[in-house]
Parts: C-alpha cells; structure tokens; sequence
C-alpha cells in the first residue's frame, strides 16, 4: 500500500481508512463495555457512543476536506485525484 506524503500529509487508501474506522469502532465498543459495568441505562451508552462516532467522523472528513482544499494545485494532490485514491 503507497502512501503519499507531504509536509507531513498522509493521504490514506480506502484500505487504510477502512481499518482506522474499525479500530474507531472497536474502541468505542470497549469503552461502552466498561461503562456497561457502571449501571448506566444502556439507551444512555449507546447515545454517547453514537454521538462520539459521529463527531469523531464529522470532525476527520473536514478535516481531510480543509487540507485537500489547500493542497488541490500541489503535485501528491493532482497524482492522487488522477489515481483515484481520494
């Protein structure tokens, strides 16, 4: 797996960004285990959990959205876009 870098800018294959997401969502997981063990009403962890996932995601995909709005005229940019690795 290539992965383009910039100035410290790593631009990550769906591969890549796949496994981040499940490594987000086992960590998640594990976390409502142990709050599972505080007698927290379970509709009140999986609403956290939700909320946490979607902010974290939220949050990343602008993130990535800001940096390639600054990077569109650099050369990784263009070579990625033509690759079709973003």
């Amino acid at each position: 797996v290539h992965v383009i870098v910039n100035d410290g800018v790593q631009v990550l294959s769906r591969e890549q960004r796949r496994k981040q997401m499940v490594t987000l969502v086992i960590m998640v997981t594990a976390i409502v285990l142990m709050v599972l063990d505080l007698g927290i009403p379970n509709g009140t962890i999986a609403m956290v959990a939700a909320g946490m996932c979607y902010g974290t995601a939220a949050v990343l995909s602008r993130a990535r959205t800001i940096i390639l709005e600054r990077e569109r005229r650099s050369d990784w940019a263009l070579e990625a876009a033509k690759g079709g690795k973003l």
